[in-house]
């Protein structure tokens, strides 16, 4: 779904609160269809948490779009710590 500067989706994974552990990384593997239609019709991706995490995440997201085009646009923004 496409609206213009609003705030569509949000990928979340509680893997604290599973017994079997979801990461986000495999929430983002599953919607690689989506997440690379959202690329391609000029979405915006944001990612908060561990470098560990954020390194799994964009494994997956560069999977699904060019990350260097998306960081150079300005339309991926990367929040890591630890």
């Amino acid at each position: 779904m496409q609206d213009e500067g609003i705030l569509t989706e949000v990928i979340t994974a509680y893997s604290r609160t599973q017994e079997k552990k979801v990461y986000v990384q495999h929430r983002l593997a599953e919607r690689k269809q989506d997440i690379t239609e959202w690329a391609n019709n000029r979405g915006y991706f944001f990612m908060c948490g561990s470098t560990s995490m954020g390194n799994d995440c964009l494994k997956v997201l560069g999977e699904c779009f060019d990350l260097d085009k998306l960081r150079k646009e300005k339309r991926i923004v990367e929040e890591m710590y630890g």
